[in-house]
């Protein structure tokens, strides 16, 4: 269930110097630097005034002034309880200055250290990677390792933010690389967590878990059990979330609780048995999955004030689980306590998902008016908050639930809705991918038009230096025979660059491939829930069986909806017939066909038995149509209509009264086929949309039998010479077959078109209706 809620527990899944630091009071933001902090700063102000500092610089020395200088601008920038970016930055510029006047590099390096962090808080990310690129210009290569790692991983860290996790890979693996030469287990295990964590967020989830075991190679041999557990919860994620591989992630959830269990962490505790909950429930194993979670929720509760919102992320996960355990009131109660949580602390998101869970349960319970009422709440919220992916997964809640309720027109009507969101949010998602592979490449291409210019300067350079060598040491011929060998080593590498690029491009489009197929199959998925409408609009054969025993009815949609459509009704001593062909086939002409029904429904229903006729049914339908769809007439607007033939029957006095809107109908009569002309004008607009259908009577005797079809039979293609069946052929047909039974007729129709189309594909809707009259 998508809606179950996942907690992360404390673990290393940022980069290893990032706690959750709240900062500036008025914003708070989650940064990646702490660790290092430390190592530079650990107890520096922890026995020393402020104020004595200020006192102080009065009376020292330009060195000895830089130095306190710096130490009050990482006070006021490091500082929990007198945090003050403004004093930050005044007097690490102070000391920038001063440094610069005396050449005192080191201190000027970390001046622009407590500049940029000052501007990194602020969220001016660009700002801040240039201070730290100026100041890792200023230090030593060799020296200064421990302000240079630190200047690494802020850099990494902006670039985090901005998104560029190629980038941040490329500072935190120079970070990582200062760490193994000094052999710092623990940072180089969490510098192996952090890169993990970026290759997640990159999608590269193969790359994500190796980091991520090389991390626990190290925490396992350091005896490092917290950090294993760190580890393990981030594995089972990665196979949990992104690879749906069950097994090996409740294997890693599984090992980490022990972990926890162990050290007495009853905290993380809570979070791995929701997790192993959320696991059980993915596997139908209901049972454990309620006892994990009612573990989980016990143990939050032992501290309510602290773990109000994981206490709520439990409880919606219990109701959602009795629900489907069919404990509906049980649900509810879960479900409503999270719900007035959520209106207490005003979380709008959290508001709409519970009242969309509420809608769920309802629903299940058989309470459809009450999961509407619920769903609809929801969408107001979620409209407010302009959530387009939750909004159409509304839709979709209301086109299933009014369907439950036999409100098809309703649920045709969300389908429709449902279905063009959807459409359109796959189309910028697709979009937003198509513009960042593009971005991406371009970015790609001009760094490596660059990097050519650097090597063709530096390889022209050289050529410079050989030639002027040969004229002084060797022949001629030795030359040329120098320039040769550059020319094919530099061709070589190319092809090498060439090869890596295309292997590159050749992941991507796979990986677009691979997202385009999983959207086709949504797609898909959604025309078969429109067809399970369109099929339940359709009279049901026992419906047609109990009207006319003696019948048959050949329905072969080109696609999986179809635009034609065979409607039957009886009222009193009526039986009314309709076969119809919409403009289109598939999901358009499945669209026309649904209010083709819906509008028959509403004309018949509404017409006592003895008003019923032919002729003013197809009026009527035409005006409805025209004024559903608005048309006008006017050039460019939609055209769209239906053909149809409409058959009134008196069951007493075998009186049929026809009308047809280009459809003829065929009454085979002993040896002689007798074809009833149309008008020649659709159900739609129509340069004749004024000029009423003109009706047909015809006294039927036993044994007769009444054909209706669309063209779709007729103008199939195929035969030796791959031309249409025709309609000839289709009436010669008719009267080979017409004394056989009813449905021995419709397999021989059928088998007759199967021989005809032979390899060839299916062109349009095809539907053959025949009644006989007994």
């Amino acid at each position: 269930m998508h809606h179950l809620k996942i907690n992360n527990i404390k673990q290393t899944d940022i980069h290893y110097y990032t706690i959750c630091l709240q900062r500036m009071k008025t914003k708070k933001l989650y940064i990646f630097f702490t660790l290092l902090l430390l190592i530079f700063n650990q107890n520096l102000f922890s026995q020393i005034k402020i104020d004595s500092l200020k006192v102080k610089l009065q009376t020292i020395e330009d060195q000895e002034k830089i130095r306190l200088l710096n130490e009050i601008g990482y006070y006021y920038i490091d500082s929990e309880i007198d945090y003050d970016n403004d004093s930050s930055l005044k007097y690490s510029n102070l000391a920038l200055a001063l440094s610069r006047k005396i050449k005192n590099y080191y201190e000027e390096a970390f001046a622009l250290k407590s500049i940029g962090f000052a501007y990194y808080y602020q969220q001016n990310f660009d700002t801040c990677i240039v201070i730290f690129n100026n100041a890792i210009n200023i230090l030593d290569e060799n020296e200064d390792l421990e302000l240079r790692k630190y200047l690494y991983n802020g850099i990494g860290a902006c670039y985090y933010y901005k998104g560029d996790f190629n980038k941040t890979l490329e500072f935190w693996k120079k970070q990582l690389d200062i760490n193994i030469s000094q052999n710092n287990r623990e940072l180089i295990a969490e510098g192996y967590m952090s890169i993990g964590v970026v290759h997640k967020n990159m999608d590269e989830y193969d790359q994500a878990i190796y980091y991520y075991q090389e991390a626990y190679k190290l925490q396992e041999e350091d005896k490092d059990s917290i950090g294993m557990a760190s580890v393990l919860n981030n594995i089972g994620n990665i196979y949990f979330q992104f690879r749906a591989n069950y097994t090996i992630a409740l294997d890693n959830y599984l090992k980490a609780l022990d972990i926890y269990k162990k050290k007495g962490d009853r905290e993380n505790q809570a979070h791995m048995l929701n997790s192993i909950g959320l696991i059980y429930y993915k596997q139908e194993q209901l049972k454990s999955a309620l006892d994990n979670f009612t573990q989980a929720l016990s143990i939050f509760e032992e501290n309510k004030d602290k773990f109000k919102d994981k206490i709520a992320e439990v409880q919606t996960n219990l109701g959602l689980l009795h629900a489907k355990l069919g404990d509906f009131q049980i649900a509810y109660d879960y479900l409503n306590k999270c719900y007035l949580f959520y209106v207490q602390t005003g979380s709008k998101p959290r508001i709409a998902e519970t009242l969309r869970d509420l809608g769920d349960v309802y629903k299940a319970w058989g309470k459809n008016t009450e999961a509407l009422n619920s769903f609809n709440e929801s969408f107001e919220i979620f409209t407010e908050l302009n959530m387009k992916s939750d909004i159409a997964n509304l839709y979709k809640k209301f086109a299933e639930t009014n369907a439950t309720l036999g409100n098809y027109k309703k649920a045709f009507e969300y389908h429709v809705l449902y279905t063009h969101l959807n459409d359109s949010l796959f189309t910028e998602k697709l979009n937003e991918q198509i513009t960042e592979i593009q971005t991406k490449y371009e970015t790609e291409k001009k760094d490596k038009e660059i990097a050519l210019l650097n090597s063709d300067k530096a390889l022209q350079d050289a050529t410079l230096k050989r030639q002027r060598l040969a004229i002084f040491f060797f022949i001629g011929g030795f030359f040329l025979i120098s320039i040769f060998l550059i020319l094919i080593f530099r061709l070589y590498r190319q092809k090498q660059k060439a090869n890596v690029i295309l292997e590159q491009k050749n992941e991507e489009i796979s990986r677009q491939r691979d997202h385009i197929f999983q959207q086709n199959k949504e797609i898909t998925s959604s025309i078969e829930y429109a067809k399970r409408i369109q099929t339940a609009l359709l009279p049901p054969q026992e419906l047609i069986d109990a009207i006319i025993p003696e019948s048959f009815i050949l329905f072969k949609p080109r696609d999986i909806v179809s635009g034609d459509y065979y409607w039957l009704n009886q009222k009193g001593n009526k039986i009314i017939s309709v076969t119809a062909d919409c403009t289109g086939h598939g999901v358009p002409g499945a669209f026309m066909s649904m209010l083709g029904i819906s509008f028959l429904n509403e004309i018949v229903n509404v017409t006592q038995p003895e008003n019923l006729r032919s002729d003013q049914v197809l009026n009527h339908l035409r005006d409805l149509i025209i004024s559903s769809l608005r048309q006008t007439g006017k050039s460019g607007e939609s055209r769209d209509g239906m053909d149809m033939t409409i058959c009134i029957i008196d069951t007493e006095t075998y009186v049929m009264d026809y009308a047809g809107a280009y459809n003829a109908i065929y009454i085979v009569r002993g040896d002689e086929l007798i074809e009833s002309k149309p008008d020649k004008m659709p159900i739609g607009i129509h340069v004749k949309e004024l000029d009423p259908f003109t009706p047909y009577s015809f006294q039927l005797q036993k044994g007769d039998i009444i054909y209706s079809c669309s063209d779709g039979y007729a103008d199939q293609f195929g035969g030796p010479d791959n031309n249409k069946f025709r309609r000839k052929n289709f009436k010669d047909l008719l009267l080979k077959i017409h004394t056989l039974e009813m449905q021995k007729q419709k397999e021989v129709l059928d088998q007759t078109l199967f021989d005809w189309m032979a390899e060839f594909e299916q062109v349009d809707d095809i539907l053959v209706c025949g009644i006989k009259i007994i």
